[in-house]
């Protein structure tokens, strides 16, 4: 049975949103804490004494450096914490503020800056793909023109790819693309560009969402970049005020203020931590937001209250309820290393669906009602 590591306060003696710092020994590891606690509800309390106390065994089984999360309940923020180190080398302790690499979640932001063109009629999602682009792209195996609508779902016959990664700074989004689908990708993990005919089968594709967003940058009428579209119509709305989607992850491309509250990633080699090397995704709307967890929240929130958040419309609400309906029945590809409660989920627009009210998108943070991981729950 697991022991409880209680924090070093009672909830009464606490107001709601004061930062709280402490450090946690767990074993011979001392691991700083640093909390916001925005409910004295004993419900959404127990929750949060919960998650923490397993967050603590995780890292103490792990060997994590460091962690951070918030956690919403019936759209309001409820807690919010950084535990251990962003950056091992100096100390730098991780909180609420810290921001990181979402990964593939960036995927979410794509499909709905898609969608907020597709409200106001700027585009369609039954629109052929050609219709937005500078040059032609078609799928050699037939039987169609891709459409916006198979890049949404992940049924444009495109095989895997690895958005396009370099060590060097990529070109801009438009000749990104059209030198991937002029080129092969990496053989011996992908094999081929095109797998299969368009809307036939499930294929998760990042450099289709590189072509969403392309087609975000070129079809928009305030002749905005991708990046610059979705800071003005999704997350400066929203509030999300550390958020940004840069078309770099550098210095020269990210706010100041971003990146100096950047954690730092690291592989494990055996006991050592080893920082990660800099990978650039030329196809960066497939995963390239930098946000605090917090301000992930907002799109969460604004997703379950029908398209809007804090006063601001971000979609119209059946433009929600259709990103968030399943499409088909197919399972994931066998070759997927996933839980089955993932396997057998459905795909929405960009969103998986599963348990009928529960929805998510598979990254470094997860929408599932599963209590046996961490994550961001949402439920209606």
């Amino acid at each position: 049975m697991m022991s409880s590591f209680s924090p070093p306060y009672s909830r009464t003696e606490v107001s709601t949103s004061e930062l709280l710092v402490y450090t946690r020994a767990i074993g011979d590891r001392q691991i700083p804490v640093h909390e916001r606690i925005y409910t004295q509800r004993d419900f959404e309390a127990r929750l949060v004494d919960a998650v923490r106390d397993y967050i603590f065994h995780v890292m103490r089984s792990q060997g994590t450096p460091g962690m951070a999360l918030a956690v919403g309940y019936r759209g309001k923020l409820i807690w919010e914490a950084g535990f251990g180190e962003a950056d091992v080398a100096t100390h730098r302790p991780m909180t609420p503020e810290t921001i990181y690499h979402s990964g593939s979640l960036g995927k979410t932001y794509t499909a709905t800056a898609v969608m907020h063109l597709a409200d106001q009629g700027v585009i369609h999602l039954d629109d052929p793909i050609n219709r937005h682009l500078p040059f032609q792209v078609r799928n050699p195996l037939g039987e169609r023109e891709i459409t916006l609508r198979d890049l949404m779902t992940h049924h444009s016959g495109l095989n895997g790819d690895a958005a396009a990664s370099h060590f060097d700074v990529p070109r801009d989004l438009s000749e990104e693309i059209r030198q991937e689908f002029a080129t092969e990708p990496m053989a011996r993990r992908y094999g081929c560009r095109w797998s299969g005919k368009v809307g036939h089968k499930f294929d998760y594709s990042n450099l289709g969402l590189g072509v969403l967003g392309l087609t975000v940058q070129n079809a928009n009428r305030d002749g905005l970049s991708f990046s610059e579209y979705v800071q003005k119509y999704v997350m400066d709305p929203l509030g999300m005020v550390a958020s940004q989607y840069p078309p770099v992850q550098d210095r020269t491309h990210v706010r100041p203020e971003i990146w100096d509250a950047m954690s730092t990633g690291y592989a494990r080699m055996g006991s050592v931590w080893i920082p990660t090397l800099p990978v650039y995704f030329g196809t960066y709307p497939a995963g390239g937001v930098l946000a605090k967890p917090a301000d992930h929240l907002r799109l969460l929130f604004a997703m379950l209250g029908d398209g809007t958040y804090d006063g601001y419309q971000l979609l119209k609400p059946e433009t929600v309820k259709a990103m968030l309906s399943p499409i088909e029945e197919e399972e994931l590809p066998i070759s997927w290393k996933v839980p089955p409660s993932l396997r057998a989920s459905r795909q929405g627009l960009i969103w998986r669906i599963s348990n009928a009210d529960a929805w998510r998108h598979e990254a470094l943070g997860r929408i599932q009602p599963n209590p046996r991981r961490i994550g961001v729950v949402a439920r209606r």
